[in-house]
């Protein structure tokens, strides 16, 4: 799989209601953030939907056509893979299938 020269990475393709899904985790290395270059990771791997654990460890979701939407509950972040999965299907499935 091709990825970022700039930005160091884990990725992991997923499908919530048949749509692909990356999972990325920014390693933190002092390169660009995964943040940073969220619009070239949906094109470099031609997802429109991106979960990610940012250098701060907080997960969070991105849409391309609607921009980045916070994973917090009651404005604590959500520190968890698998609670961040979960969270995106419960508050953007609407996103997602659009």
């Amino acid at each position: 799989m091709q990825k970022l020269k700039n930005c160091d990475y884990e990725i992991e393709i997923i499908r919530i209601y048949e749509e692909p899904i990356a999972i990325i985790i920014d390693l933190n290395l002092g390169r660009r953030s995964v943040t940073n270059s969220i619009e070239e990771l949906c094109n470099l791997h031609d997802v429109l939907n991106i979960i990610y654990r940012d250098s701060e460890r907080n997960w969070d979701f991105y849409n391309i056509f609607h921009g980045f939407k916070s994973l917090a509950e009651e404005n604590t972040p959500c520190r968890d893979k698998i609670t961040a999965i979960s969270l995106t299907k419960e508050k953007y499935s609407v996103i997602i299938e659009t």
